[in-house]
């Protein structure tokens, strides 16, 4: 496998060490088969290229059960490869080369003047709505296992493990996958109101609460940078029900 760096050139000619993202998202398929033969090893002799074939298959269930899997990890991965792609770019050429970001937009809004974009702000609002019956079938433990592997993903990208604290990493994304065999990933009965009130909280401890911040500080630095404006100016969103 190849090394998680790949070397790169800075603007000013030195080098720069960026996560090579085909070999984070290898490292999830290296160990997806390291689950089958453990806990499946019955399938491995129907492994055909990158899909199994149900027709030679008995156990649809376990079948659909190992594909499921797979299929969260690629998702990790290319949430993965997003996030990293959107930082190189932010690296190389600032906030201005984000497509959909504040800094982009406002740069595009050239006719926008600073009375008018606090008009525009004071009566646009962006509500986030988490619904009562919420349309994601997953259980909190599995959200939760599967944000722990993207962590810990995200810490291959980092180049300050040695050898053996990388393999440690391995071995607990490994653990983790495992988790997710034996670990039921949907409902087998009708949620309650209080397992749908988890499952809301679920996103505010882990995501919103830290992604909420991220949020006002760009806009913050957009405002900024685009008007001059000094002041706090918060964006105009808020949670809805």
């Amino acid at each position: 496998m190849q090394s998680h760096a790949a070397l790169a050139e800075t603007d000013w000619g030195g080098p720069r060490l960026e996560p090579d993202v085909d070999s984070l998202r290898a490292v999830l398929f290296d160990l997806w088969p390291n689950l089958i033969r453990k806990r499946a090893p019955e399938i491995l002799p129907h492994l055909e290229g990158d899909w199994l074939s149900a027709q030679e298959f008995s156990d649809v269930q376990l079948l659909q059960q190992t594909q499921n899997i797979k299929f969260q990890l690629i998702k990790i991965a290319g949430e993965n490869a997003a996030v990293c792609a959107r930082r190189i770019t932010e690296n190389k050429f600032a906030q201005l080369a984000i497509e959909g970001s504040f800094a982009k937009v406002l740069r595009e809004s050239r006719d926008a003047t600073l009375a008018k974009f606090s008009l525009a702000k004071d009566v646009f609002s962006v509500g986030p709505t988490l619904t009562a019956h919420p349309t994601e079938a997953k259980r909190v433990t599995v959200l939760e296992i599967l944000r722990r592997i993207y962590r810990a993903i995200v810490s291959l990208e980092t180049h300050r493990w040695a050898p053996t604290e990388r393999q440690e990493v391995l071995c607990d994304i490994e653990g983790e996958i495992d988790l997710v065999w034996l670990t039921g990933e949907l409902w087998l009965k009708r949620p309650t109101p209080g397992d749908e009130i988890e499952w809301g909280l679920h996103f505010f401890r882990d995501s919103l609460f830290d992604a909420v911040p991220n949020l006002f500080a760009r806009f913050q630095s957009a405002i900024a940078e685009h008007y001059g404006l000094k002041e706090n100016c918060t964006p105009c969103s808020e949670f809805h029900s």
